[in-house]
């Protein structure tokens, strides 16, 4: 079984790398490079996704492969040793839920898996969440800031924002808890 995550704001805090994106630039690898060069840097969060499971991580990420080397070195920082990552192809600039739809299908076929294999995916865009869920998927709202939520509201705070306020990290929150 497994469960599917991306990584910046999911289980990588890239709050920091925001101010590294150079909006200036039309190129989206320009633009977004100095902000995945960084990534290496970030912090962990969520944990609960990846920590003390039984399943198969599954990272799908909106990040270039050019980044690839930061990212398995990170990831290994952590701890986590996906089964199956896949980033985006140079050049590819779909809309994240375009791609993460691709990326779906490539790790259905290489991993010969299917919908009713997948315990849940772990997103933070709704257009994407969106798409899981309209592939057969349980998909959870996670973030770990809430920048550039554009439907942030108090429902929707985020683990960080929670802990700042007093609020429980559990209330209102939909998700399922992988330490048991």
């Amino acid at each position: 079984m497994y469960i599917i995550i991306d990584l910046d704001n999911i289980i990588s805090d890239d709050s920091w790398r925001l101010k590294n994106i150079d909006w200036t630039k039309s190129d989206n690898l320009a633009r977004y490079n100095d902000y995945n060069l960084l990534s290496g840097f970030d912090m962990a969060g969520n944990e609960w996704l990846f920590q003390n499971n039984d399943y198969e991580i599954v990272v799908l990420s909106s990040r270039p492969e050019f980044y690839a080397p930061i990212t398995v070195q990170w990831l290994k920082s952590i701890d986590i040793e996906p089964i199956f990552l896949i980033m985006r192809e140079t050049g590819d600039n779909s809309p994240p839920a375009k791609l993460k739809q691709k990326q779906l299908q490539s790790f259905y076929n290489v991993m010969r898996a299917t919908a009713d294999d997948v315990v849940g995916v772990y997103e933070s865009d709704q257009q994407t969440i969106d798409m899981y869920i309209d592939n057969g998927l349980k998909a959870y709202s996670v973030s770990i800031h809430s920048h550039g939520n554009k439907a942030f509201n108090d429902t929707e705070l985020t683990l960080k924002d929670r802990t700042s306020l007093g609020i429980s990290p559990s209330a209102s929150v939909e998700y399922i808890d992988f330490r048991k």
